[in-house]
């Protein structure tokens, strides 16, 4: 039986962040990992020879610049690269593309050009957003207060109570909007050009199965706004190597601050003793003592084009188009003509693909974990995968022809091999009952579990899902307290 300051149960990005900070400060921590490489959903894996992917994850945004800083990540190997911030939509009518540029004063032209309304309103629509952009910034990195907690809950709420009243009134009642509207009235307060709110209202369906008009989505537009990339806020850019670049980097800054990490380790259960974690059983029998014990877990163109598909591609349309593409991914499993992210990374990134090919990655909404009449994703997948190059075949009508091979993850896939309970990216939807005080539930908002010393470090906690290491940043320095009282 061995020994342990801390066990980590679960090698994904938040569960090495744990322990890259609870090993610096100067803990004996263990993490167990269940599949036979560290990354969780943020890994570069080959799915054709020579071809290599990010698998779950797709591009840096919310990677806190504190988790890069603190943990000396890019001394340990990352780099990330800048992204093109321009957006290709092809149109899903006839007539209707039009490509955002990445330059300020070139996307002015164009917004001008689709409303005169629009360009107006859009300076202040862009305050709006860096307003509740850096609240976000500020609270991801803070332990939120509990609900019927003590003083130090008290203190934690008046500290939010405070910044809130800084803002002054407009923007304080800007701010409730983004956290309580649907997306669709938030966006129409605004603007009047589809193919503007398009741009921003696809944030809101990432791991999001929602109607556009659900309460609270537009929070979850501004959760992926808030991010900020080598200085730059609000970008967004790719971690040369793919997604796994970023975890390897974790694992090798953890490793040599002494933190031991081991694969093919999967947990069977934690020993709990008169309600009080004392460490874990792993499933080949071994049992190891632990201090606390953290989970990680869920409770094809010229060189013109090649530069625009250096952003993103969006596939998506009007508000009947979204309010569609989540009753059929509600009555029929998915959507018939869904709501798609592509993006191109081996136009920065050369060395995801052979010379003179390249890596396609299709982020694909609403696709549900439960499929209607019994059936299954193990015999729907091919069906679904089928469908949607048929979708994307309309605009680019070679697909299939320079097609050489394909990835395909299903919600079922996503639960199984990556441990997303139910497909959700999120660790639990970004929803107003699952949001700061609520996340994971009332009461244990503070990263501790109600067992004595069990922690939970993933994207379950605070503040939520995304390649960030905010939960597990905020969980260590929680747990690292504790620890000086044990």
């Amino acid at each position: 039986m061995s020994t342990t300051d801390a066990v980590v149960v679960g090698a994904g990005h938040n569960g090495l962040v744990a322990a890259g900070y609870l090993a610096r400060a100067g803990h004996s921590v263990t993490v167990l990992e269940r599949r036979g490489i560290v990354g969780g959903a943020a890994i570069t894996e080959e799915f054709l020879p020579g071809f290599r992917n990010s698998v779950c994850s797709y591009v840096v945004s919310l990677l806190n610049p504190v988790v890069i800083e603190d943990l000396e990540l890019e001394k340990y190997g990352l780099e990330i690269m800048d992204g093109a911030d321009c957006t290709l939509q092809p149109g899903l009518e006839p007539g209707s593309g039009c490509f955002f540029p990445d330059d300020a004063d070139e996307y002015m032209r164009v917004v001008a050009s689709l409303s005169t309304r629009d360009a107006e309103a859009f300076p202040r629509f862009e305050r709006a957003l860096e307003m509740a952009a850096q609240m976000m910034r500020e609270l991801v990195l803070e332990t939120p207060p509990n609900i019927g907690g003590g003083l130090l809950d008290l203190i934690r709420a008046g500290k939010l109570a405070n910044r809130l009243r800084k803002l002054g009134p407009e923007m304080q009642a800007e701010f409730m909007k983004l956290m309580t509207m649907s997306v669709a009235e938030y966006m129409d307060e605004w603007f009047e050009s589809v193919a503007l709110k398009s741009q921003y209202s696809q944030q809101a369906f990432v791991g999001n199965m929602v109607s556009p008009y659900s309460a609270g989505s537009a929070f979850v537009l501004i959760y992926h706004f808030f991010g900020e990339v080598n200085g730059k806020l609000g970008a967004w850019g790719h971690a040369k190597g793919g997604m796994g670049s970023i975890t390897q980097a974790m694992r090798r800054s953890a490793e040599a601050h002494g933190a031991r990490i081991e694969v093919d380790a999967p947990v069977a259960e934690v020993l709990i003793e008169n309600g009080v974690a004392r460490g874990v059983r792993l499933e080949d029998g071994r049992e190891m003592r632990a201090k606390i014990v953290a989970a990680n877990l869920n409770h094809l163109a010229d060189g013109e084009q090649l530069a625009r598909l250096q952003g993103m591609t969006l596939f998506n349309g009007d508000w009947q188009y979204c309010e569609d593409a989540y009753h059929d991914a509600r009555s029929r499993g998915w959507s018939r003509r869904p709501i798609i992210e592509m993006y191109m990374p081996s136009a920065i990134d050369d060395s995801l693909a052979p010379p003179g090919k390249h890596v396609l990655s299709l982020f694909c909404q609403h696709f549900a974990y439960e499929l209607p009449e019994g059936r299954d994703w193990d015999e729907e997948k091919a069906h679904a995968a089928d469908h949607v190059l048929d979708f994307v075949g309309e605009f680019c009508p070679n697909l299939r022809d320079i097609l050489l091979g394909a990835q395909v993850l299903s919600p079922l896939d996503l639960e199984r091999e990556y441990g997303l309970v139910g497909g959700c990216i999120m660790h639990g939807c970004l929803g107003l009952d699952q949001l700061y005080s609520m996340r994971p539930v009332p009461g244990y908002a503070d990263y501790r579990m109600p067992i004595d010393n069990l922690y939970l470090c993933g994207s379950g906690a605070h503040p939520g899902g995304g390649v960030s290491g905010n939960p597990g940043r905020t969980a260590a320095r929680e747990m690292i307290r504790d620890l000086k009282k044990l």
